[in-house]
C-alpha cells in the first residue's frame, strides 16, 4: 500500500514524514511607520503616533478605529515619547513665550486646552533676536520678575531699569532708573516754583526767570545765590548769598 508519509531506501531503511511544512506566518513585530486611519493593522504591527510607538494586539480593519491613544484595547504603548529637552538657544524675530509638551500645539491656550503641559522660558535660557541681532538671557530683575536681558556687550544701549544699584548714603537700593528719578525730583530747573508731593525738604531749584539758586526749607523756597555776581580785579566773582557776600 502506497503511503506518501513512508519511504523505503535502497538499504531497506524506512523514512517517516511526521508532518508537512505549514504556511509561513507573519513576523512577530512589523514596523508600519506613521499610523494611518486608512490602513489595516494586524497583531504585532507597530506604528508611530504623536512621538510614541504603539504595538497592536488584534486585527483592525481600515477606517474602523480612531488613533492609538483612543483605543487602548487594541494598542499598547511600545516606546513612549520622552520629555522635550531645552534648546541651547532660541533663534527668532520675537521673544520666546514658552513651549508645549506636544509639538503640534503652538500656543499656550491650545496646548493647555488639549490637556498638555506648557512650559514658560526658564532662567538662564538664551535667545538671539534676529530683528536687531542681539543676544539675550533670561534673568530675574530687581522686582523678582523674569525678563530677557541684553548680554550682547557694550554695543548699543542698556535699559536703566535692568541695572540694580546698592544703597549708598542717602540713596536707597533700587534700579538705576529709580535712582535717577529720585535725583531728578531733588533738583529742579524751571521758571516757576516747584510744587507737589515730589518737593521735599532740602531740594534745590534753579530759577531760570531770575537766574537764582534756591533751596526748599520749612515749606519755603529760599534764595542761595543772586544773579548779579560781578567779577573783581583778581578774576574771581563776588557772589551775593543769603547771609552775605563771598
Amino acid at each position: 500500500m502506497a503511503n506518501n508519509s513512508v519511504t523505503i531506501t535502497e538499504n531497506n531503511l524506512y523514512t517517516v514524514k511526521v508532518s508537512d511544512t505549514g504556511l509561513k506566518g507573519r513576523p512577530g513585530v512589523v514596523f508600519r511607520g506613521q499610523w494611518l486611519g486608512t490602513s489595516d493593522y494586524y497583531v504585532g504591527d507597530v506604528v508611530k503616533y504623536n512621538g510614541s510607538t504603539w504595538i497592536n494586539s488584534q486585527f483592525i480593519a481600515a477606517s474602523t478605529t480612531a488613533f492609538p491613544t483612543v483605543t487602548p484595547a487594541s494598542w499598547t504603548i511600545f516606546s513612549e515619547k520622552g520629555e522635550k529637552g531645552d534648546p541651547a538657544m532660541s533663534v527668532s524675530a520675537t521673544a520666546p513665550i514658552g513651549t508645549c509638551s506636544v509639538t503640534s500645539y503652538t500656543t499656550q491656550a491650545s496646548c493647555q486646552a488639549a490637556g498638555n503641559t506648557w512650559t514658560l522660558p526658564q532662567l538662564g535660557d538664551m535667545w538671539f533676536d534676529l530683528t536687531v541681532g542681539r543676544l539675550y538671557s533670561r534673568v530675574e530683575d530687581a522686582q523678582g520678575d523674569a525678563v530677557w536681558f541684553d548680554i550682547s556687550g557694550v554695543v548699543g544701549s542698556m535699559d536703566a531699569s535692568d541695572i540694580v544699584v546698592a544703597a549708598d548714603g542717602d540713596l536707597p537700593a533700587g534700579t538705576l532708573q529709580e535712582i535717577l528719578k529720585r535725583l531728578e525730583d531733588e533738583l529742579f530747573k524751571q521758571t516757576t516754583a516747584p510744587t507737589g508731593a515730589q518737593v521735599t525738604e532740602g531740594d534745590l531749584w534753579y530759577d531760570t526767570s531770575t537766574d537764582q539758586m534756591k533751596f526748599y526749607r520749612n515749606g519755603v523756597w529760599e534764595m542761595i545765590v543772586q544773579g548779579d555776581a560781578l567779577s573783581d580785579t583778581t578774576g574771581y566773582d563776588s557772589i551775593s548769598m543769603n547771609g552775605g557776600y563771598f
